[in-house]
């Protein structure tokens, strides 16, 4: 999976990649056991992370950046990041990114918040 995520953001060697279980979010949609790929990207003192899973409706990688949910500020995957390209646009807020497939169901939202299950 790191290797994918590497290709896909066009990453040097010198970028460090940490691999790990997401115990929160599956791999598959629909799946009990099987977890997502946790991804930590760290260069300097910058640090971003992201899961890889399978979409639900075509079988097809994804990556997506775990950041803060507008509303309850819970660390939640946001939005699909398929190139630098992408990635870039979301750090620089330059244009509305693709939302994360688990964005509304991920399970580590807060309780109550408006936007889990919409």
């Amino acid at each position: 999976m790191a290797a994918v995520l590497r290709h896909r953001l066009g990453l040097e060697d010198k970028v460090r990649l940490s691999v790990y279980d997401d115990v929160d979010h599956r791999l598959f949609p629909g799946t009990r056991y099987t977890r997502a790929t946790g991804i930590q990207l760290s260069h300097g003192r910058e640090g971003y992370a992201f899961i890889a899973t399978y979409e639900a409706s075509e079988p097809r990688l994804t990556f997506s950046v775990i950041a803060p949910s507008p509303d309850c500020l819970a660390s939640v995957p946001r939005v699909t990041i398929d190139n630098l390209a992408d990635f870039g646009d979301w750090l620089l807020g330059a244009r509305s990114a693709n939302e994360a497939q688990q964005f509304r169901t991920s399970p580590v939202h807060r309780t109550g918040c408006p936007v889990r299950g919409n």
